[in-house]
């Protein structure tokens, strides 16, 4: 399967006690980067969590953010300071009698008083919410995997249809190159001739000798063979399992260097501008094969 390192999944589980969403977004990466969004409290948790996602994500950057919606007033975490409000009121007391003022009765006030209140943000997230949060996890996973899927198989599609494009180029590439043969054979025996002087007519083996040694210098048969392998090489990646985009990438750098290759050693306009045509479409893929994991 062939997986996309963009994608976005969502899971949520709802209690009586509280509601927990997971939203999760990856984007492209050289590596595997986990950028955990959890409340406070929360952190002891991404260890493990960690260990859960490196078994589906191998590259990319991923973003994890949990929100939790707490239902129950016990898990609130917020509480009255008592010794805080005591001395407040003690204070107002005082106050209300220097001045000859009737002491104060109603303390509703000091719920308007954010420095009365604290959260108990040091408790521990109770185990069974962990346990919800970390199946939550699971299924968001599960959610984003399958986006990936989806746009893994789209990229599939369109590479396919790139490969056998290049591939039909190489396959006429070679046809061009097979056709200018004779025509480079006579051209490279006059020039043999040029440097050999017509004064002396050369030794017919030491002609032919020559004549194999520049025939080599712009031979591409080789280079057109592992093009070939190349091409084949990733197709038979792109319907393999596992992570392929780092396969991918290394033999469209091969490709690449072959189809170059060719172009300097042939020396012709027409398998110039067909490998013009080779390399623009190969960009193609190399630019579509940067979204596979």
């Amino acid at each position: 399967m062939t997986r996309s390192m963009t994608g976005f999944g969502r899971a949520t589980v709802s209690r009586p006690a509280w509601t927990l969403t997971w939203e999760i977004a990856s984007r492209n990466a050289r590596y595997l980067e986990l950028k955990w969004k959890t409340p406070h409290g929360w952190t002891a948790l991404h260890q493990q969590w960690d260990a859960l996602v490196r078994r589906t994500a191998h590259r990319g950057t991923i973003e994890l953010s949990l929100s939790v919606r707490l239902l129950d007033p016990e898990l609130a975490g917020s509480a009255l300071d008592t010794v805080q409000a005591q001395a407040m009121v003690g204070s107002l007391r005082r106050f209300a009698q220097e001045l000859g003022l009737p002491q104060p009765t109603d303390v509703s006030a000091l719920l308007l008083v954010p420095s009365v209140w604290r959260e108990n943000r040091g408790e521990a997230v109770p185990p069974n919410m962990a346990a919800d949060a970390t199946e939550t996890l699971s299924q968001a996973l599960q959610s984003w995997d399958e986006s990936r899927c989806r746009e893994g198989s789209a990229l599939k599609q369109d590479l396919d249809r790139r490969l056998a494009t290049l591939a039909a180029l190489a396959q006429t590439i070679a046809t061009e190159v097979h056709a200018l043969a004779p025509q480079r054979m006579a051209s490279l025996q006059e020039r043999l001739r040029a440097l050999l002087g017509e004064e002396s007519v050369p030794d017919p083996g030491r002609l032919h000798l020559e004549l194999a040694l520049l025939a080599d210098k712009v031979d591409v048969s080789e280079e057109l063979t592992r093009l070939e392998a190349h091409l084949e090489a990733m197709k038979t990646i792109l319907n393999g399992p596992g992570p392929k985009g780092r396969k991918l990438d290394f033999l469209v750098q091969e490709v690449l260097r072959e189809i170059t290759t060719c172009s300097n050693k042939a020396q012709s306009a027409s398998v110039s501008a067909l490998a013009v045509d080779f390399k623009t479409e190969l960009e193609k893929v190399r630019e579509q094969i940067q979204n596979i994991e």
